[in-house]
């Protein structure tokens, strides 16, 4: 009999759960420039910092599409970018499709699977 019942239970449902809608994240990053202000402002929130030596003396490259900035401190003078570091690192992904993974993936109980981010975001499921 008890298997036929069901049991109440006791966390809440998905009706419970707080966060933002798919509409409300697209609002919120209309552009890719908005969503790599947006992880600049996570990743560095006290301005640009050299990935090897954490380094706040850092210069702006000029014309660096990949490559954004150049630390000051460490021996070359190495180049690096936002996403140096990170899992985003190599990636020619926008940081607007990064967003949209990273949402798609932590608000989903169960996780993602890589062809559902491959059909839903545009990208290879190897890049996914």
């Amino acid at each position: 009999m008890m298997g036929i019942m069901k049991r109440k239970r006791s966390g809440p449902g998905r009706a419970y759960r707080e966060g933002i809608t798919l509409v409300q994240l697209i609002d919120m990053f209309p552009d890719d420039e908005v969503a790599r202000r947006w992880f600049e402002g996570h990743i560095w929130p006290d301005g640009p910092r050299c990935p090897r030596c954490r380094s706040a003396d850092v210069t702006r490259v000029r014309g660096g599409r990949s490559m954004t900035h150049r630390c000051r401190d460490c021996r070359g003078r190495p180049l690096f970018s936002l996403k140096t570091g990170t899992v985003m690192h190599s990636s020619w992904i926008g940081y607007r499709e990064w967003v949209s993974g990273i949402y798609l993936f932590v608000a989903n109980l169960k996780g993602t699977s890589s062809m559902h981010l491959h059909r839903d975001l545009g990208i290879t499921q190897r890049h996914a």
